[in-house]
């Protein structure tokens, strides 16, 4: 995958199995599946007022937010029409309680661009990313106020 590859996922592997013991981790892990198949990979976690920058520049006052990365893992699952549907039926489902989400794809990444527009987010600002191999990278930040989301 282009905007989500990182050669070093075995990092991640303490910090998964730390959350599935039951630890303090501030991500949450999610798993889409269709039937019993899983194809995406999702990841939340609140966007406190204490966050460093952009994080809590665009959160809302009132209300929970929460910050959103996702990847379509299973290339037969691509290209089908499916990540905004996803993304609606998985905060509709989880998320009743929230009152915004941000994103923050590359700004090359346009196809994600439009997958998170269709979901019913809006760019807010572009900036260039700080840490580890983002560092220096283009990208924008994207919110969906859940008040103003429109329907499937």
């Amino acid at each position: 995958c282009d905007f989500f590859d990182d050669p070093e996922v075995a990092r991640y592997i303490p910090d998964l199995q730390n959350y599935l013991a039951g630890k303090d981790y501030f991500l949450t892990p999610w798993l889409a599946y269709y039937l019993e198949t899983p194809f995406a990979y999702i990841m939340t976690a609140e966007v406190k007022k204490r966050d460093p920058g952009l994080w809590s520049k665009w959160r809302e006052k009132k209300g929970k937010t929460y910050s959103m990365d996702l990847l379509i893992g299973e290339d037969d699952f691509l290209g089908k029409g499916m990540s905004h549907l996803l993304i609606k039926k998985f905060i509709d489902e989880n998320f009743q309680h929230a009152a915004a989400f941000l994103i923050d794809p590359e700004l090359r990444n346009l196809h994600a661009i439009h997958v998170y527009e269709k979901a019913g987010f809006v760019i807010v600002e572009e900036f260039k990313g700080e840490h580890d191999r983002f560092a220096g990278i283009p990208h924008i930040m994207m919110k969906l106020i859940l008040s103003s989301r429109k329907s499937p």
